[in-house]
């Protein structure tokens, strides 16, 4: 049993199609580069008015068109509670704890979200938390199975896991696919509901 859902095909890569026959002009697939600036762009700011809220993707000072926290793609176990944290870290300033914490790197919350994308949907929702030097934490706290998956602002990813049958385990922050290690994956399947 795997507990990750698989690769998506939902959000392909943008790319500038050949030259239209005859015209010797680019064509440039707008769909795909809307994706990539969204997911890209690194800073987002969430403004809420009344009970809407709204995600405007900041490029270069400009920001791109509004789109509702349901807009957003949530396959595995992505959720809006979830967005809306993530979109809550990424606004954390410098020392946003009081003791001189960094603030929460906008690789770890895009390495967060495609993480909790790629989990099947039997895996419960986690606690998220920023951590001090600008990783974030993704918290599964079972009966019988505590599993912390931590994404660090160096492209690297590490997890502390307990179980009752599995016993403990530790993985320092290493870089390599996370959806490939096998120890992560078998700690998953324990949260499985």
């Amino acid at each position: 049993m795997n507990a990750f859902a698989g690769t998506s095909t939902a959000n392909p890569s943008w790319h500038i199609d050949d030259a239209r026959p005859g015209t010797g002009e680019s064509q440039i697939n707008w769909d795909h580069v809307g994706d990539a600036l969204f997911r890209f762009s690194g800073i987002f700011a969430q403004v809420v008015s009344g009970s809407t809220s709204s995600i405007y993707s900041i490029i270069d000072g400009r920001s791109a068109l509004p789109l509702t926290l349901q807009d957003i793609d949530r396959t595995g176990i992505m959720s809006e509670k979830l967005d809306t944290l993530l979109l809550e870290f990424s606004a954390l300033e410098e020392n946003w704890d009081g003791y001189d914490a960094q603030p929460v790197s906008h690789f770890a919350i895009d390495q967060t979200r495609e993480f909790l994308r790629s989990l099947k949907t039997t895996i419960p929702e986690p606690s998220l938390a920023p951590d001090a030097d600008g990783s974030v934490s993704i918290i599964w706290d079972g009966a019988e199975t505590y599993l912390d998956v931590g994404f660090d602002p160096l492209g690297r990813y590490s997890f502390y896991g307990e179980d009752k049958d599995l016993g403990e385990f530790e993985l320092e922050p290493t870089i390599g696919s996370v959806l490939n290690n096998r120890s992560l994956s078998k700690y998953l399947d324990k949260l499985t509901v």
